[in-house]
C-alpha cells in the first residue's frame, strides 16, 4: 500500500531564505504557465497541453534567469499543478457543479515545493534531508519510514514552519490492532460527531466554535499572526481528535461501515457550512480508510440516502424534518434518530460485505 509520512524540518535561516525565494519562483512561474494557457485559449482558441508547458520551462530560463535557482524536476511539477488546476475545471464543469476557473496566485500564496522522484534532486541522509539547491535540511525523524520513497514534498505553514511529506509505496501492513470480530455502523453529525449503532455516541468537539470569539476579536484587531495561530491550534486539535477516534474504533471493531457523504454538496447550504467544517467528516473518512488498510481491517462506506428514514426494524419509510430527533414507526419502533441511522448503516454493510465475498 501507499502511505506518506510527514516530519517537522528545521531549515537555518539562510535555508529558509532559499526555500522562500523557491516558492516565489515557483509562484511566478505558475503564474505565468496560467497565462499562457489562457491567453492561448481567449486569442486563438488553442489549448495548451501540460506537455507544452513543460516544454517551454528551458526557454523560460533563459528569459527569466531567477528559475534556474530551482531544481528543473520541480518546475516541471508546477506545470503539472496548472494541469491538475484545469483538469477540476473541466470536471466541475461536467457535474454542474460551480466551476471556478484556474486563479493567479498572490504574493505568498504558494506554499510547497515537489520533488517527484526520491533520489533526484532530494534524498534523506540519517537525519537530514538532502535537497538540491538548498543544502541539507534538519529533519525531526518522530517516526520510522517503511516502504520505498517516490516523492518529496516541502510545505510551509501561515505560522511559518516547515515540514517535508516523504510518499512511499510497498508499505506492510501491520496488524497493529488486535482482532475482535465485531463490526459496528456508524452515523456521523453534527449535534454528536458519531453515533454507533450500540447507541454510542461521541460528542462534536466544535473546535472552531470554541475558538470563534476570540478568532473574530483577533481579526477585528487586525492582529494576523495571532489569528494564523489560533487556526494553526483549531486544524492541529481537529487532527489529533480524529486520529485518535479512529485508533479507537479499529481498536474496537474488525469491520466498520460509515457513510459516504458528500460535503461539496452540503457545504451550499450556508446555515450549516461553518460546522460541516468544523466537523470535518471528508477528513475523517480519509483517515479511517488508510488507518484501516494499513492495519489489515475492513471499512465499507455506505450511501447515507435514507438511512435516517427508514425504519431499522421494519423497513418502513418515514418523511421526517432535520429538527425531528426521535424516528417514530407504525410498527411501533421509537428511537434516536441517529442510532436509527447507525443500525441501517450496519444492515447495509453487512449487506455489501456479503455481496463482496460472495
Amino acid at each position: 500500500m501507499k502511505l506518506t509520512y510527514k516530519y517537522r524540518v528545521y531549515p537555518t535561516r539562510k535555508q529558509e531564505a532559499i526555500l522562500n525565494s523557491q516558492l516565489e519562483t515557483c509562484r511566478f512561474l505558475y503564474n505565468h504557465l496560467l497565462g499562457i494557457r489562457k491567453d492561448s485559449w481567449e486569442k486563438e482558441k488553442k489549448s495548451v497541453s501540460c506537455y507544452d508547458t513543460i516544454k517551454q520551462i528551458p526557454k523560460l530560463k533563459d528569459t527569466y534567469p531567477k528559475l534556474t535557482s530551482v531544481y528543473s524536476q520541480v518546475l516541471q511539477n508546477v506545470a503539472i499543478r496548472v494541469d491538475l488546476a484545469y483538469q477540476g475545471f473541466f470536471r466541475r464543469l461536467k457535474t454542474g457543479e460551480k466551476a471556478g476557473y484556474p486563479r493567479f496566485r498572490g504574493k505568498g500564496r504558494y506554499f510547497s515545493i515537489c520533488y517527484p522522484q526520491y533520489g533526484n534532486g532530494c534524498e534523506l541522509v540519517k537525519d537530514k534531508l538532502s535537497l538540491s539547491k538548498v543544502g541539507d535540511v534538519k529533519v525531526l525523524l518522530h517516526k520510522k519510514l517503511i516502504g520505498v520513497p517516490k516523492t518529496i514534498t516541502i510545505s510551509k505553514t501561515p505560522t511559518n514552519k516547515w515540514f517535508v511529506s516523504i510518499s512511499c509505496c510497498d508499505v506492510p501492513k501491520r496488524k497493529q490492532f488486535r482482532r475482535t470480530g465485531k463490526d459496528v455502523g456508524i452515523d456521523v453529525g453534527i449535534l454528536s460527531f458519531a453515533t454507533f449503532d450500540n447507541g454510542t455516541k461521541i460528542s462534536n468537539p466544535r473546535f472552531f466554535e470554541k475558538e470563534q470569539k476570540e478568532l473574530g476579536k483577533k481579526q477585528k484587531q487586525k492582529k494576523w499572526k495571532v489569528s494564523k495561530k489560533i487556526h494553526e491550534r483549531i486544524a492541529n486539535k481537529r487532527n489529533d481528535f480524529l486520529h485518535k477516534t479512529a485508533n479507537d474504533i479499529l481498536n474496537k471493531y474488525d469491520f466498520v461501515y460509515i457513510e459516504d457523504i458528500e460535503t461539496n454538496k452540503l457545504l451550499k447550504k450556508r446555515w450549516c457550512s461553518k460546522q460541516i467544517n468544523d466537523v470535518a467528516w471528508s477528513m475523517f473518512g480519509n483517515i479511517m480508510s488508510y488507518k484501516a488498510e494499513y492495519a489489515d481491517k475492513t471499512l465499507i462506506k455506505i450511501d447515507p440516502a435514507y438511512t435516517s428514514q427508514t425504519c431499522s426494524q421494519c423497513g418502513t419509510r418515514t418523511i421526517m424534518e432535520l429538527k425531528d430527533r426521535v424516528f417514530t414507526c407504525s410498527c411501533g419502533l421509537s428511537l434516536d434518530r441517529d442510532i436509527n441511522a447507525a443500525r441501517n448503516i450496519l444492515r447495509l454493510g453487512r449487506q455489501s460485505l456479503a455481496c463482496n465475498k460472495a
